[in-house]
């Protein structure tokens, strides 16, 4: 940013040989205070105007009388004000009140049907109705994702590691036959734990069976009061809403945890189906590179972070969980 507060004057001088007079209104000229005030404020979305003036585009369609606005704007006011508070004791119809949200996920969670864990991970899908069929490599990474984020397998997690310790491998080996080998054991030592009348919580039986290689997939998903798109339904549209952040904690093979921000892009929406007995959907993610610090990734002493969305993590052939994001 100071940089280019240093070279604006430098490039308006350059186009003022090129371009007439009439070019350099006041949107050209705001262009050399753009850099400090984002340096001093932060950007546009910390410190916008916008609501400020949808309320006024509120106001201004108050007026229906140009020779009196004021007076237009102020009974309109009251009478909306009136209304709103009125509404308040109607029963049976829609008010500001109990109207739904604007990206509400349109999900009914008291189904009986879809357990209690599925029921919380699934919102509604906006556009791009399709099935596909996954390969194995994405099938065993979307369903490892699932187990190891899950609280009702995480005892069973600790099992599998105390197991594999048990075997006298090394840490780094544990840490890479657990990602490896986790969901066959899981469902072998779950159907064993049924077979001897042990008790399993519904859940983790549905979780223990695996997902379906046939997925759903869509390019628009509303969850949680967001709407999230994919990288390739938002190419070319003014706004976009595929970005995402994760701070996670990561364990490496060598036993070392660190806490993390992740940022990427949404590349596809994913709906996994685990035998109709509920649906957890997954975003397939693109991260950017951050293994080396300040590199890539920067945050300046304002705390404005810059991403450089050339360098992406190549998750493609490894079976790292950091590729996928649960939408809850």
């Amino acid at each position: 940013m100071q940089q280019l507060e240093e070279e604006i004057a430098e490039t308006l001088s350059i186009l003022e040989t090129i371009f007439p007079p009439s070019f350099f209104d006041s949107m050209v000229h705001l262009m050399v205070h753009l850099p400090s005030q984002v340096r001093l404020g932060g950007t546009v979305l910390c410190r916008n105007m916008y609501p400020v003036e949808r309320f006024l585009m509120t106001l201004k369609r108050y007026v229906r009388t140009r020779s009196h606005p004021e007076g237009s704007i102020a009974e309109c006011y009251i009478f909306d004000e009136s209304l709103t508070f009125c509404s308040q004791y109607l029963h049976g119809c829609e008010t500001r009140y109990n109207r739904k949200a604007r990206n509400d996920d349109g999900t009914n969670h008291n189904n009986e049907d879809i357990l209690p864990y599925f029921s919380k991970n699934v919102g509604r899908a906006l556009v791009g109705n399709s099935n596909v069929t996954m390969d194995n490599q994405a099938w065993l990474q979307a369903h490892n994702y699932v187990l190891n984020n899950s609280d009702h397998v995480e005892p069973f997690v600790e099992k599998h590691f105390e197991y594999l310790s048990s075997l006298g491998h090394p840490r780094h080996e544990i840490n890479r036959l657990h990602h490896e080998t986790f969901h066959q054991w899981f469902r072998i030592h779950v159907a064993g734990l049924l077979r001897s009348g042990g008790h399993v919580e519904d859940e983790v039986i549905a979780l223990a069976e695996s997902p379906l290689m046939v997925a759903k997939k869509y390019s628009s998903y509303a969850i949680n009061g967001y709407v999230f798109h994919t990288k390739s339904y938002d190419e070319g549209r003014p706004s976009q809403s595929f970005g995402v952040a994760l701070v996670a904690q990561n364990s490496s093979y060598s036993g070392v945890s660190q806490t993390k921000a992740y940022y990427g892009v949404i590349n596809e929406i994913i709906e996994l189906s685990y035998h109709r007995k509920g649906n957890i959907v997954l975003f397939k993610c693109g991260w950017f590179d951050n293994r080396v610090e300040d590199k890539w990734v920067k945050t300046d002493k304002f705390g404005v972070t810059s991403v450089n969305m050339a360098h992406v993590i190549n998750t493609v052939q490894k079976s790292s969980p950091n590729r996928r994001l649960n939408a809850a």
